[in-house]
């Protein structure tokens, strides 16, 4: 196996961004043998909290005893999380062994997948590979084109909040942009979704054509019992005193959807018991969402990449600490609505350094810093992996550093935080 030959031809499908539909995915995994007929799905769809409603059902099941796969997107801290068994990522040797084989698959049948569906594939023959009792699926942007809905054996699909992300895609309408999600609901499979008003119709509408019984968890009726900077305590239908570490009000909703959720997979069948569901909600860990990474100063990160999710964390940092302001890092796709990301951050913000996500889609950092002190607020352009450095020398005692924006450029934020604290990874 050459390694350099395999990583260079993987940096050419990067570059030839995406391609929405399912026939190319389609003949690659026909041609791969089909490999996702051999596994069970918990689908996911939707356009914030995906991420971490994945993170909390697959650390429950993992707990219950099931061997438990997770394809997330993107990843955070490094590009092999992708793909994880029972929270241990694919090693190097094994995705390029599979990246090779997936790549000479594809000359030989004439076939031109992107890297997401290839990414995709990759993942099922690795799950098949190591006998994976479930997967829980994210879905990469949309739901109905999206290469993950290639898979016919999901056994349960869950539809987390919908924004108006990716308009240019989806559609223009927060109605169009769920219909793309709802896309992912299969025939006669249950789906569950924590949703409301015209997005819930169109689900409800969905699941009725598809004759799915449709679920929702109603994070309204949620108690929380106590709340600060370690976690959360809430209770939430019949689960009493559930505790979970992921910090934000809007973890609250996140988690009271993985409790329906898995509330469904005991009636399926699944051995989930109620000790373990707690067990498994209070161990969740998931990077990049309101996490601390440092306690001196205190150092919180939070992937809030659009509007709906720079009010949640605004909405929670303010039932955290108050009114007080913040050092902020903040870098930002430009394919985002970014004016009202900051119309969000900005009342938030003592000072901003703008940064330049790693992605090519990124805003400059730059023109960032231009809008921003355009609002009155006072910013300074900087190089992500100076970013820490320098916000930590600008606070003062008593001090919170927020790093937001985009996941693109958090990963290194992160790493840096965390070597640099030598707090626990």
């Amino acid at each position: 196996m050459n390694k350099d030959s395999i990583k260079k031809e993987i940096e050419i499908l990067a570059g030839k961004g995406s391609v929405f539909g399912l026939d190319s995915v389609r003949a690659l995994t026909q041609a791969a043998g089909n490999p996702q007929d051999s596994l069970k799905f918990v689908h996911i769809a939707g356009t914030n909290g995906k991420g971490s409603v994945l993170a909390y059902i697959s650390t429950v099941l993992t707990a219950s005893g099931y061997k438990t796969g997770r394809y997330i997107s993107p990843s955070v801290t490094s590009y092999f999380e992708k793909y994880q068994i029972n929270g241990t990522k694919i090693t190097e040797e094994e995705y390029l062994c599979f990246a090779e084989y997936l790549l000479k698959l594809s000359k030989e049948n004439n076939l031109s997948p992107t890297l997401f569906e290839l990414e995709t594939v990759l993942g099922f023959l690795w799950f098949k590979e190591k006998g994976c009792d479930i997967v829980v699926l994210e879905t990469g942007l949309g739901g109905e084109l999206d290469a993950t809905n290639i898979v016919k054996t999901t056994v349960l699909s869950v539809i987390t909040s919908i924004g108006l992300d990716h308009k240019d895609i989806l559609g223009g309408s927060l109605k169009e942009i769920a219909a793309a999600k709802a896309g992912i609901i299969k025939e006669g499979v249950p789906v569950c979704t924590g949703e409301e008003g015209e997005a819930f119709s169109v689900i409800k509408e969905k699941a009725a054509e598809k004759r799915s019984s449709l679920y929702t968890a109603d994070s309204a009726s949620a108690v929380i019992k106590a709340r600060s900077i370690k976690g959360t305590v809430f209770d939430f239908e019949k689960h009493k005193g559930i505790e979970i570490g992921l910090l934000g009000d809007f973890q609250v909703k996140n988690a009271c959807l993985a409790l329906k959720a898995l509330d469904i997979l005991k009636g399926l069948g699944f051995d989930i018991r109620d000790e373990k569901i707690a067990e498994g909600m209070k161990k969740t860990k998931w990077p990049g969402r309101m996490e601390i990474i440092s306690e001196k100063p205190l150092f919180i990160c939070d992937g809030a990449h659009n509007p709906q999710g720079a009010r949640a964390l605004r909405e929670s940092m303010e039932g955290l600490f108050g009114d007080r302001k913040f050092i902020v890092i903040l870098g930002i796709l430009k394919d985002k609505d970014y004016t009202g990301i900051l119309e969000e951050i900005l009342p938030m913000a003592k000072k901003v350094f703008a940064v330049t996500p790693k992605n090519k889609r990124g805003l400059k950092g730059d023109i960032l810093c231009s809008i921003i002190r355009e609002k009155g607020v006072s910013c300074e352009e900087t190089e992500v992996l100076k970013a820490g450095t320098l916000a930590a020398e600008e606070s003062a005692e008593g001090d919170i550093i927020l790093a937001c924006g985009s996941l693109s450029y958090l990963g290194d934020v992160i790493k840096y935080g965390k070597s640099k604290q030598n707090i626990d990874k």
